[in-house]
């Protein structure tokens, strides 16, 4: 949850990829804040995403930064040059994009690495908050992909690979291309690369591997709204030659928009060496979109290929009159065997539509409101100088608080039955007060002759005087239409001067028949009055003249208008509630971003990045004939469009100073308050004026956490949390960004082509910084008391890496305690011989591992560690604790040579601790003072066994697991395979005794099978008959663990030292259910209860469904004979969902087969054949009579037992 911007964390986990140290979680993300009216829905519906993978993504700004003749690669370094960067066609040619002078944004994200970066012209990348991650591109490498790597050494391949490259296949649809078309005067078209999607992510170790595939999308094609310009033309009083730059204002609308077509990429598939996750398109094309397709399932698969589970995505669409947005209405869990759980339902916000993609209802930032004008330039018009320009055809740009929230997501239901609802409300920022705009509107002045009513008059004559009270510009057009060739007419304009004096402004005299109007501008001021005359002498009233004088006063007028909305578009949580099967309240949160201000009134604490502004004052050089000189006159016009010129911000456009957070409206549970750096403290500066170069954005430092106050429900305060931060900028790029802007030439009345004052050219810099905490104070109040605590962050390191290196904390009793932390990159290599080894992870990016700990109390050393690292695998190696009768205050080897330090030991009374050893790539053996732990791996990387006092070298387990078992699936001691007749050599063993254990499989039953043996010459061969599994040999004085698996699933039995088995099963959605023992009976049983709600139709009875788990029914004598099968209920909608139960399956004797005979005994899980034991022979009635039992391994006897038998008896 972003408390700061308002939006919170939604999501539906899918699966979580683990493949050795990579993690990669896949979920469906929604973004809850708010739905803009020209998003396109993503292929997983409006406002949702599938987070998975990652990309590189640009913006671009110019040509793209590659082109090869005219992009910023090439470009970039005319600007340092003097006698390039000025010249009069580089400038053009920059002003109309038909050169770059700026680098491309980029921006990455990966799983677990987000950055934007830029370049200058040299190709260097810089990183806008600094960070130790690496970054090579295609455009310095001559390959066609990107390769990251994070901090840990963690490589990351995006764009194209081949086989070669990718060490394995083809790598080759990981772009993604636009090609976007103009047709409002841009270039006619431009196709670039917008995005390089994750190819590969291998370990820092090389030993893991995951790789990511993509389909082609058919082209997308989309369209925007066309441009609007408004154009106003300003007096210039001091300036006589501006009267040529006058004209009426213009409102001019493109005539088309832009048409972008996305070649887009499609996720297909995950792959790693366990499985893959595969992700499958609808086969019908999506309503929304002509060509696309949304993501209809997604597979967990096994190696094999085998689907463990999958999910599917089910549909609609939000409905409005003429338009349809993809709607993700359900996602539901599949097991292998196509059993449903119940769904996850999600609810929207309906009540209002959105309207078309290419509605004009859009407030500033995009999002539904109800402008009922089809233009996006606003009424109301922001100059500069904060004063307001009133354009009557323009659209309401204002935020609707109830439309903004159109179409977002309400509610999830959880396939157990629970739910959270989310209520949202508009983003809001402080009220402001009354605001004046001004209006240019035409005051009209017409005379003409004839007057109406008197067209059949020979003569006419007509004048009006007027005055102004201000300076004025005025439209004149005098025109006089004559088919009398003896007649005249005549229309002017004349001036008069205080003095007297009388000028003739403008004119039309007519004699004749075919000429044109005169059309003049002139700036009236109070100093004079200005006549209008128009008169008509006609021949005859068969012949028609007609003489006009048009005169609009273009004058200005006052609007008052509302106070300024205190909404802003887009939404914010204000309310998150859970709530259990049966509806009733488990937990609500309410967010309030208020605070009281200095009349102790409560008003919004939402502060604005950046207002939009449509305004720009444009310069235009006009080109003159005077007297026969050209000269040039510079023209000032007020100009707005229906594009917002400067930048918003480039995090959210709103945050809030406070948030205030409850569990209940009563705060019965007290409250938590957040306070933030907003964009009060940290604005972008810049980015306003033409020609509207980028802001220096101050997004990094915005969001961050200042206080947090902890209230008791009576509003006490319990504690305060004050943070502080430092901003760094020792990597600032200093390469030049130009963002060139033409001032129009107006051709004259010579076709001259003037460049003097033609062009506005904006530096801008594009800055690395680094922001971190810097400080904590942490006050806790008990009663009277306050305990405080001060803690200092440093990175003392930044020319090395960003890696925190010191604290030092300080308690309200003065005791402190400092940390310090040493990196690879913190050494100098040439005096200690054990630090060798660590200049290869400095080589391999692996910059945070910390090579040695300290911890200091009141300036003694309580703590030390060191670790040395492996130079190819870079895990530790070995680790030494400093030891010491008594607390040191300095160390005897901490010294440093140029400020690194020279030994891997700071002290002498390091001792070594632990010392481990990698075979494989695998961790195969600790070795400490007290004890040695040795592990062995399968193929897949999974430890299947873990030996304790012994070397890896000196044991061997085998579970027949990894491809060498000959048995079918099932018929195993532990997991799935056993192996009859097994052979192994074994050698480099240490002479002495071992044990050899192993389960034997014989008439259906396993029974455990162990003996020691002698090794003499450090090799032995085993030589096993019979079916046999979980073949162990170690020493005899180790101790042994074993483990099994099911690929994708989990851990499925455990063998302890005793050879005691604990077995695991899971379900059909992979989830734990049963925790079983050594004979396999159930121990534990997991129930998953889910809330169903049958619909019609719907089966609600059990369905049984055998697991494959078979036993013996056992009596007192051991097995009888019978035998029971294992069976779960499959049917979600049952009572019984998940529950196991053991049903009968007939007779089988020779797997269960009965422990009969007097002679016979059921013992340790093996039937036992007791040993004959004579007891006394007599003769009796003429018979000789024999009495004997047999005795059993557990001590026991059976009953003494009689034979007779015919004399002579044998005494």
């Amino acid at each position: 949850m972003s408390y700061y911007t308002g939006t919170p964390n939604i999501s539906i986990p899918i699966y979580n990829i683990a493949e050795g140290s990579i993690q990669i979680p896949i979920s469906l993300s929604y973004h809850a804040s708010g739905i803009k009216v020209s998003d396109q829905a993503s292929w997983t519906g409006t406002g949702w995403s599938l987070q998975a993978g990652g990309m590189i993504s640009r913006v671009m700004r110019g040509i793209r930064d590659e082109d090869p003749l005219y992009g910023f690669f090439v470009v970039g370094s005319k600007i340092a040059d003097p006698d390039n960067r000025y010249s009069g066609q580089f400038l053009s040619d920059a002003s109309k994009g038909k050169t770059d002078t700026e680098s491309d944004v980029y921006f990455l994200n990966l799983p677990g690495l987000s950055t934007k970066f830029f370049f200058d012209y040299n190709k260097q990348i810089y990183l806008v908050d600094y960070q130790d991650i690496l970054i090579e591109s295609p455009f310095t490498t001559g390959h066609n992909y990107w390769r990251v790597v994070g901090p840990d050494g963690t490589q990351y391949y995006l764009g194209k690979m081949t086989a070669s490259e990718s060490s394995g296949e083809d790598l080759l649809n990981g772009e993604t291309d636009v090609t976007a078309s103009w047709q409002d005067g841009g270039p006619t078209s431009q196709g670039f690369t917008s995005a390089w999607h994750l190819l590969k992510i291998v370990s820092a170790d090389q030993q893991d591997v995951v790789r990511f595939y993509y389909d082609n999308e058919e082209n997308i094609s989309t369209e925007s709204l066309p441009s609007e310009t408004l154009t106003i033309p300003v007096i210039q009083v001091e300036n006589p030659l501006a009267r040529y730059c006058l004209e009426n204002p213009t409102y001019t609308p493109s005539p088309n928009g832009t048409i972008t077509n996305n070649f887009q990429k499609l996720l297909s598939k995950i792959s790693f060496s366990h499985g893959s996750v595969e992700f499958v398109p609808s086969i019908t094309e999506r309503l929304d979109l002509l060509g696309a397709h949304s993501l209809d399932r997604i597979y967990i698969k096994n190696s094999k290929g085998d689907t463990l589970k999958y999910f599917g995505l089910q549909y609609g669409n939000f409905q409005s009159s003429n338009n349809k947005r993809l709607k993700l209405q359900r996602v539901i869990e599949y097991s292998k065997n196509n059993n449903p759980l119940p769904p996850y339902e999600l609810g929207y916000n309906e009540t209002v539509q959105l309207p078309s993609q290419a509605s004009y209802k859009q407030d500033h930032w995009g999002y539904y409101n109800n402008n009922n004008k089809e233009s996006l330039i606003p009424r109301i018009i922001k100059k500069l100088d904060g004063s307001y320009l009133y354009f009557d055809k323009g659209g309401n740009r204002d935020t609707d608080p109830v439309n903004t929230l159109a179409n977002m997501l309400t509610s999830i239901t959880y396939p157990t039955g629970g739910k959270t609802t989310f209520d949202y409300e508009a983003h809001e920022i402080a009220r402001v007060g009354m605001r004046q705009a001004t209006e240019y509107y035409p005051e009209p002045h017409p005379l003409g002759c004839p007057e109406p009513g008197h067209e059949d008059d020979l003569d006419c004559s007509r004048e009006i005087t007027l005055t102004v009270d201000g300076i004025y510009t005025a439209h004149i057009v005098t025109n006089v239409n004559s088919s009398d060739p003896s007649g005249n007419g005549t229309a002017s304009v004349w001036s008069h001067g205080s003095d007297g004096d009388r000028s003739l402004v403008s004119s039309h005299i007519e004699n004749d028949t075919g000429s044109d109007p005169n059309e003049d501008y002139i700036i009236l001021d109070p100093a004079h009055t200005y006549t209008l005359s128009t008169s008509v002498e006609r021949t005859t009233t068969s012949k028609r003249i007609a003489a006009r004088v048009t005169f609009d006063i273009y004058k200005t007028r006052n609007v008052t208008l509302d106070s300024e909305p205190i909404y802003v578009g887009g939404a914010r949580i204000h309310k998150i509630t859970n709530y259990d099967i049966d509806g009733k309240i488990l937990k609500k949160v309410l967010f309030s971003y208020k605070y009281k201000n200095n009349d102790d009134q409560l008003i919004s604490s939402g502060i604005l990045v950046k207002e939009p502004l449509y305004y720009y004052q444009n310069q235009q050089t006009k080109a003159l004939l005077v007297r026969n000189v050209v000269v040039s006159t510079l023209c000032i016009f007020d100009q707005a469009f229906s594009s917002v010129r400067n930048s918003l911000g480039e995090g959210s456009h709103v945050g809030y100073k406070e948030v205030v957070v409850t569990e209940d409206e009563a705060g019965s549970t007290g409250s938590n308050i957040f306070k933030y750096v907003a964009a009060d403290e940290e604005p972008d500066a810049g980015g306003q004026h033409f020609p509207f170069a980028p802001a220096d954005s101050r997004d990094n430092r915005r969001g961050k956490l200042k206080e947090q106050v902890v209230l008791n429900a009576q509003g006490d305060t319990l504690q305060v949390t004050q943070n502080e931060y430092s901003n760094r900028n020792e990597h600032r790029a200093l390469a030049v960004n130009w963002k060139v802007g033409q001032y129009t030439i107006v051709p004259g009345v010579l076709d001259t082509e003037l460049t003097a004052n033609a062009f506005k050219i904006a530096d801008y810099y594009n800055q690395q910084e680094w922001s971190y905490l810097s400080r904590q104070t942490v006050k806790t109040y008990d009663g009277a008391n306050i305990l405080e605590k001060v803690t200092e962050y440093n990175y003392d390191r930044p020319d090395h890496h960003v890696q925190l290196t010191s604290t030092e904390s300080t308690g309200s009793d003065g005791a402190s305690t400092r940390t310090y932390l040493k990196y690879p990159t913190d050494y100098e290599y040439t005096t200690d011989t054990q630090l060798a080894g660590h200049q290869a992870l400095i080589s391999n990016h692996v910059l945070n591992p910390v090579v040695e700990e300290q911890t200091w109390v009141d300036n003694y050393l309580v703590h030390a560690k060191a670790t040395q690292f492996h130079n190819t695998l870079f895990h530790p190696i070995n680790i030494w604790l400093l030891e010491s009768p008594k607390p040191k205050s300095a160390l005897n080897k901490e010294g440093a040579a140029g400020g690194k330090y020279s030994y891997l030991l700071s002290d002498s009374s390091f001792v070594l601790k632990a010392n481990l050893t990698y075979f494989g790539g695998r961790l195969r053996q600790v070795t400490t003072p007290d004890a040695t732990k040795s592990y062995q791996w399968d193929s897949r990387n999974m430890p299947v066994a873990q030996a304790i006092n012994t070397k890896y070298t000196d044991f061997l387990y085998n579970g027949f697991e990894d491809g060498d078992g000959d048995s079918a699936d099932g018929d195993s001691k532990t997991g799935h395979k056993s192996k009859t007749n097994y052979t192994a050599s074994l050698s480099n063993l240490t002479n002495g005794t071992y044990r050899l254990t192993y389960w034997k499989k014989d008439n259906g039953v396993w029974t455990l099978q162990a003996s020691t043996v002698d090794v003499t010459n450090n090799s032995y061969t085993l030589n096993i008959t019979g079916q046999v599994d979980d073949v162990r040999f170690y020493p005899k004085d180790a101790a042994m663990t074993t483990f099994t698996y099911d690929e994708m699933t989990g851990q499925t039995s455990q063998t302890n030292v005793a050879n005691v088995v604990q077995y695991f099963d899971f379900d059909d959605f992979l989830r734990l259910s049963n925790m079983r023992d050594n004979d396999r009976n159930i121990t534990k049983n997991y129930h998953y209860n889910y809330f169903t709600s049958a619909s019609a139709g719907q089966s609600t009875l059990e369905q049984w469904v055998d697991t494959g788990n078979k036993r013996c029914v056992f009596g007192s004598s051991g097995p009888t004979g019978d035998q029971e099968k294992e069976q779960t209920d499959t049917n979600p909608l049952s009572a019984t969902y998940s529950q196991l139960r053991w049903v009968d399956n007939g007779r089988d004797t020779g797997q269960c087969q009965p422990c009969l005979g007097s002679n016979k005994k059921w013992i340790n899980g093996q039937c036992e054949t007791g040993s004959y034991i004579f007891l006394d022979v007599y003769e009796l009635n003429g018979k000789c009579i024999t009495e004997y039992q047999y005795s059993f391994s557990d001590g026991t006897s059976s009953p003494v037992l009689k034979q007779s038998s015919n004399p002579p008896c044998q005494f």
